[in-house]
């Protein structure tokens, strides 16, 4: 789960947007 959490993280900080919808592009 720790690495899902780093996706995401990583996925907010390319994009610029909020946890919530970095979440949702990965999905």
């Amino acid at each position: 789960m720790g690495n899902l959490m780093r996706q995401i993280v990583l996925d907010t900080e390319t994009t610029g947007l909020v946890p919530e919808e970095g979440h949702r592009i990965i999905e």
